[in-house]
C-alpha cells in the first residue's frame, strides 16, 4: 500500500533514489553508535564487575551486562560476516552508492 504511489509514478524514480541513498546514509551513521554502544555497555559492566568485589549480587549484574554486550557484538559481527559472505557468492559488491533502475 504504502509502494502504490511509487508504482503509479514509476517513470520518476527520482524519490526512491532519494530515499535509498538517505537510508544508506542513516544506517552508514548508526552502524558505529550500535557498535559503540555494545562497547560501552560491555566496559560498564566490567567496571560494575570489578568495583563491586564484595558485592556478589553487583557483581553478578555486572557479569550479565557483559554477556550480553558480548551477545550483541557476536550478532552484530556475524550479520556483517553473513552479509560479506552471500555478497561475495553472488558477486554484489558492497558499499558505494546505491544504482536504482531508471525507465528511458
Amino acid at each position: 500500500m504504502f509502494a502504490f504511489p511509487f508504482i503509479v509514478a514509476a517513470q520518476d524514480l527520482g524519490n526512491v533514489t532519494s530515499f535509498a541513498e538517505q537510508l544508506q546514509s542513516l544506517v552508514d551513521i548508526l552502524i558505529p553508535i550500535v557498535v559503540a554502544l555494545a562497547l560501552l555497555f560491555f566496559f560498564w559492566g566490567l567496571a560494575t564487575f570489578i568495583l563491586a568485589a564484595g558485592n556478589e549480587e553487583k557483581r553478578k549484574e555486572g557479569k550479565k551486562m557483559m554477556i550480553w554486550a558480548v551477545v550483541a557484538l557476536f550478532i552484530m559481527a556475524a550479520v556483517w560476516g553473513i552479509i560479506q559472505l552471500l555478497a561475495n557468492i553472488f558477486g554484489v559488491e558492497t558499499g558505494g552508492t546505491i544504482e536504482t533502475p531508471r525507465i528511458n
